[in-house]
């Protein structure tokens, strides 16, 4: 068997560890992590002889032939250049890298050296794509491709509580394009080459990464929809809609597990398989590097670059340069901005904590005055009725004398 170092830990990582051992042309030998205690767990689970916390270290065993690198996305160049220049072959996840100059680097270096360089995409591999290809002539002029990967993310309430996961942060060139839409471009080009025309429009977060977004494709005879979004969730799937019928692809671009074929006045035709899509993606690369089949990498190669393409070409269209140092100043300084407007709002804060004292105190002032004014009320209609009480006594005194005096006449 051919033996695998892993680098990466995250739950790629262990699905794929899982894969690996499914396959008996391949051997996990080794693990590489930045933290002795996550290798070590991956290492125990999967029984895995070797962990490293050093990347050179796991380059430098002779031991490894294939390494499978599972890192943030923004390391996948680097990576995958220093591997090959240690003379191993290269399984690379998805997004192979952002640019095409890097993945024509990298596609030159391997095949100077001779190596197998693959992009881990589970797309190409599934029995029901080959099928879907076979059964293109079936539903007459293609007319619209319609691709959906809607998955709400795990580490999207993270962002939103003011985290910034690698997934989001556009230094890693993370995103939903990157990450989820990029199946559907896979997908689509896989079968139809580059589009003429890429549009993309992305839903941003402030921090300028893409949470979801549509991407348009323009074909001389028809026109691709991919949907993908880390913010919210839908049911996900792929149609090719032609004008004699249509195919059905179900979950969608990543996972091609249910296709049917429907056509007007015929019965449908329904293709599934059971396994996970990994499994496919697993098997068949174990086969090409069985039979050293190295036009069938560079065929895959040639596929992957078109990709590439198609996902620069999207970032341009939507002035989403992920690495551009423009954006990262645009981000700093919109930072600023909300650290100006933070101030202002404490600042504003103060001077209306000083108004509402000042109304307090002023309203003590004409509380104590208004209590004077009633005291001082009081009193004078105490001293009215006093005065009343007296006016009446006398004019009861004054007609009893002249009651008495007219008696006396």
């Amino acid at each position: 068997p051919m033996n695998i170092g892993i680098l990466g830990t995250g739950s790629i990582a262990r699905t794929m560890a899982a894969e690996f051992a499914k396959v008996p042309a391949f051997r996990c030998e080794a693990v590489c992590s930045r933290q002795q205690a996550t290798g070590e767990a991956l290492a125990q689970q999967f029984g895995i002889p070797k962990v490293y916390t050093d990347y050179d270290a796991l380059l430098a065993d002779p031991d490894i032939e294939l390494v499978y690198i599972a890192t943030p996305n923004s390391l996948h160049y680097a990576q995958t250049r220093a591997a090959l220049l240690a003379g191993k072959n290269i399984l690379c996840e998805k997004p192979f890298v952002p640019t095409v100059a890097e993945a024509d680097e990298l596609i030159a270096l391997a095949k100077e050296k001779h190596l197998f360089l693959f992009e881990a995409i589970t797309t190409a591999h599934h029995p029901n794509y080959a099928l879907a290809k076979q059964y293109l002539d079936d539903i007459g002029s293609l007319r619209i491709v319609s691709c959906t990967f809607c998955q709400y993310s795990s580490r999207y309430d993270a962002l939103l509580s003011g985290q910034v996961p690698p997934v989001f942060d556009p230094a890693c060139c993370g995103g939903a394009l990157m990450d989820l839409n990029l199946y559907n471009v896979h997908f689509v080009v896989g079968l139809f080459g580059e589009p003429m025309l890429v549009s993309y429009y992305p839903n941003l977060y402030r921090n300028g990464i893409d949470t979801s977004g549509i991407l348009l494709l323009e074909y001389p005879d028809f026109i691709c929809q991919c949907t993908g979004a880390k913010d919210c969730a839908a049911p996900g799937s792929v149609q090719l809609i032609g004008d004699a019928g249509r195919i059905l692809i179900e979950p969608g671009s990543s996972n091609c597990q249910k296709l049917r074929l429907v056509r007007p006045g015929q019965e449908d035709i329904c293709s599934e398989y059971s396994e996970s899509p990994w499994f496919y993606e697993v098997a068949e690369i174990a086969m090409i590097l069985a039979l050293k089949d190295y036009d069938a990498c560079y065929a895959a190669l040639e596929k992957t670059r078109q990709v590439v393409s198609v996902l620069e070409a999207a970032r341009e269209d939507a002035q989403l340069d992920l690495r551009n140092d423009q954006v990262l100043e645009q981000c700093a300084a919109h930072r600023g901005e909300v650290g100006i407007i933070a101030n202002a709002v404490l600042r504003m804060k103060e001077a209306l904590t000083e108004i509402v004292q000042k109304i307090r105190q002023q309203g003590g002032q004409l509380f104590d005055a208004s209590e004077t004014l009633n005291n001082n009320a009081a009193k004078t209609a105490g001293n009215v009725n006093n005065v009343e009480t007296a006016v009446n006594e006398i004019a009861t005194s004054a007609t009893s004398q002249a009651q008495e005096t007219q008696g006396a006449t």
